[in-house]
C-alpha cells in the first residue's frame, strides 16, 4: 500500500493517460485504507513504536520536481535525447502518475513541501526550512555551505544545460503542449510547485 509500490496495485488504481485528479485521489485514498494501522508505544501513547516503514510514522519533508522536467532529464540520463520526443511520450505519464500519487499520498504526512527548483535557486533558503519543520537546531552559513559543497558539482552525476527543459530544440511544440494538458488534468496544488525563494524567481535548468 506505500505509494513505491503503485505498480502493484489494481483497479482502482489502473491508472492511465487520461486520468485526472480525481482518480489519483481515489486511488490514493483505496491505498491509505488498505495500509496497515500505525502502533504507537510509550506512557503517552504519541510516538510510533519503532521498526516501522518511514511512510507508517513520523511526517516528512517531502521533495518533489515538475514531472516535465523530470521525464526530459529522465531521457538525457537514458542517453536518450537523440529521439526525445519518443522518450518523453514513453516515460511522461508514468512520471506524472506517480507524482500526482504521491503528492496525494503526502497531503497529510508531509510537514513541509520542498520543490527541487527552489532547492537549486535558493538552496540557503530552502535547507533552513527543512531543518526547522525537522526540528534540528539553526544551522549556520558556514554548515549549509559545507553540505551544498558536498552535494554539488563534480560530486553529482547532474547534466549542465542552459535554461530549461522548454528551450530544449530537440522537443517539439506538439509534445510540450501535450505533457501541459496532462499536468493541467491531473492539477498539482499550489503546495507543489516551487515558490519559497524569498529571491526573484525564474525557471530551473534540468
Amino acid at each position: 500500500a506505500h505509494p513505491n509500490t503503485l505498480v502493484h496495485v489494481r483497479a482502482p488504481c489502473a491508472l492511465t493517460e487520461a486520468s485526472d485528479e480525481r482518480d489519483v485521489e481515489t486511488c490514493a485514498a483505496r491505498c491509505r485504507g488498505a495500509s496497515s494501522k500505525v502502533k504507537y508505544c510509550g506512557t503517552t501513547r504519541r510516538r510510533p513504536c519503532a521498526n516501522q516503514p518511514v511512510h507508517e510514522t513520523d511526517a516528512a519533508a517531502h521533495i518533489h520536481r515538475d514531472p516535465r522536467a523530470v521525464a526530459v532529464s529522465a531521457c538525457y540520463h537514458l542517453h536518450q535525447e537523440a529521439d526525445l520526443d519518443g522518450c518523453v511520450r514513453e516515460r511522461y505519464v508514468t512520471t506524472a502518475l506517480w507524482m500526482r500519487f504521491r503528492q496525494a499520498w503526502f497531503s497529510d504526512r508531509a510537514l513541509l513541501d520542498v520543490a527541487y527548483e527552489d532547492l537549486v535557486r535558493c538552496p540557503h533558503e530552502s535547507l533552513r526550512r527543512m531543518a526547522a519543520a525537522l526540528g534540528f537546531p539553526a544551522v549556520a552559513d558556514a554548515a549549509l555551505a559545507r553540505a551544498l559543497d558536498a552535494a554539488a558539482g563534480a560530486r553529482t552525476r547532474h547534466r549542465h544545460h542552459v535554461g530549461t527543459y522548454r528551450d530544449d530544440p530537440r522537443l517539439g511544440n506538439a509534445t510540450l503542449a501535450w505533457m501541459d494538458a496532462i499536468h493541467a488534468r491531473l492539477n498539482f496544488s499550489e503546495a507543489y510547485a516551487a515558490g519559497s525563494c524569498s529571491t526573484v524567481r525564474g525557471d530551473t535548468a534540468f
